[in-house]
C-alpha cells in the first residue's frame, strides 16, 4: 500500500521576502509571504498582511509597498496572529534629483564683500540627494555681479535671485540682499 500523505497543518512559521531590498524613494517593493506548518510544509493563504516598523512615508497596496522617505524599514508578514519573527530590512535611498536650492552666507552681505553659495538638491519627495550634482551658480540680475565658482559679490546694493542651475532639475531661487 502507498504511504498516506498527511494533510498540511496550520501555519506555525512565516517567512518574508522583499524584492528589491534596496530601493530609491518612490519605487515599489514587492513582498512575498510564505507560511509553513510544523513539518515545514508550505501552507497557502491569501490572508497575509504586512507589519511595518513605521508607516510614515510608506504606501501599502496589498503585499506591495512604496516608501518615500530615506532610511531603513523593517517589514514582516502577518497571518492572523502569527508574525514573521525575522523581519526583512528595506533600505531606501534618495531618488533622482528633482529640485535644487541655494543658500547664501552671509545674507545680507555688505556691498563689495564676498558671499558663499551652497547648493542642495532633493528628490521629488524632499530627500537630500547629497553631492550628486555639479551645479552652476546664477544670479539675477547678473550685471555688476561677480561669480567665481560658488563665490559671489557685487558693489551694487539691492536684492538678487540666486539659483543653483543644473540640467533638468528645477532650481528654486533664494533672495540675496546686498
Amino acid at each position: 500500500t502507498a504511504p498516506v500523505e498527511s494533510e498540511v497543518g496550520p501555519p506555525v512559521r512565516l517567512e518574508t521576502v522583499v524584492n528589491p531590498s534596496t530601493v530609491a524613494a518612490g519605487d515599489p517593493v514587492a513582498c512575498t509571504c510564505n507560511a509553513y506548518d510544523a513539518e515545514d510544509r508550505p501552507v497557502t493563504s491569501d490572508a497575509f498582511t504586512l507589519n511595518l516598523s513605521t508607516s510614515e512615508g510608506v504606501t501599502v497596496n496589498d503585499l506591495q509597498l512604496t516608501p518615500t522617505l530615506v532610511g531603513t524599514l523593517q517589514v514582516a508578514c502577518v497571518l492572523d496572529t502569527l508574525v514573521d519573527e525575522s523581519p526583512e530590512t528595506i533600505t531606501v535611498v534618495a531618488g533622482d534629483p528633482a529640485t535644487t536650492a541655494a543658500t547664501v552666507d552671509p545674507n545680507p552681505t555688505p556691498a563689495g564683500e564676498m558671499a558663499i553659495v551652497s547648493c542642495y538638491a532633493t528628490d521629488i519627495w524632499g530627500n537630500d540627494v547629497g553631492d550628486q550634482l555639479s551645479p552652476t551658480v546664477t544670479v539675477t540680475p547678473e550685471d555688476s555681479v561677480s561669480i567665481n565658482g560658488m563665490d559671489i559679490s557685487t558693489e551694487v546694493a539691492g536684492e538678487y535671485e540666486v539659483r543653483c542651475e543644473t540640467g533638468g532639475v528645477q532650481a528654486k531661487p533664494t533672495t540675496w540682499t546686498v
